[in-house]
């Protein structure tokens, strides 16, 4: 995750066994793969897609080695669909931690693993959204501050550098004289600007006047 990547801790201890395992086998490592984040999509997934590819494509690879199996995917389906993949191409799928055996009961102990990276991966995101639940029932907001606030450990507060543009654009607004885009001038000479430096467009401002959070309600998935 980056958590663990900022800390300098999950990847470098990862790679060490990974390299040990690779030694101790005489194995030759053509290429090293990592992924930082925390997507269980293909899509967030660059590392492993390079790794798909490279052991695909090139025909001196033989195996495919993975630290855990739940490093490889923690989706069943797809971990499957992976696995028949490396085998079209001859390479065989290697955990440093797990003893995987290529017989009946082999594989039917990997699907295990692979069923039980899956329901750990989906349990930890139902405790995250009954706590993040359990926040916004005792009136905690559990998201990114919206602009004006500054996020803290027990909640928003007001951010003395952009609050006063905020507050500034609802008085504005509510005069019923000026447009979002005629606001988003003004409010761009009176030093509110994005994270780029530039004007804050338009149709953010929108997003701004619409959020109920400013009213005091806390929208969350529809609610």
């Amino acid at each position: 995750t980056p958590e663990q990547e900022e800390k300098d801790l999950s990847l470098p201890a990862q790679l060490r066994i990974l390299r040990r395992v690779a030694q101790e086998n005489n194995w030759l490592v053509v290429a090293e793969f990592s992924d930082v984040g925390t997507g269980t999509s293909m899509r967030h997934r660059p590392g492993l897609v390079a790794a798909m590819s490279l052991g695909c494509k090139d025909r001196l690879v033989t195996k495919l080695l993975v630290h855990k199996l739940d490093r490889f995917a923690r989706h069943l389906p797809t971990h499957l669909a992976l696995k028949v993949r490396l085998n079209e191409h001859g390479v065989q799928l290697v955990s440093a931690v797990e003893h995987l055996e290529e017989t009946p009961m082999g594989q039917f102990l990997e699907h295990i693993m692979a069923a039980s990276a899956e329901f750990y991966s989906a349990n930890l995101s139902l405790e995250i959204r009954k706590g993040l639940e359990e926040r916004l029932l005792r009136g905690l907001w559990s998201g990114p501050a919206p602009v004006g606030y500054l996020r803290t450990e027990h909640g928003p507060i007001l951010d003395p550098a952009r609050a006063g543009h905020v507050r500034y654009l609802f008085e504005a607004w509510a005069t019923g004289t000026k447009t979002t885009t005629e606001l988003e001038a003004e409010l761009f000479a009176r030093g509110f600007v994005g994270c780029n430096g530039g004007r804050v467009p338009a149709r953010y401002l929108c997003e701004i006047l619409h959020n109920p959070f400013y009213a005091g309600k806390m929208r969350v998935r529809g609610v």
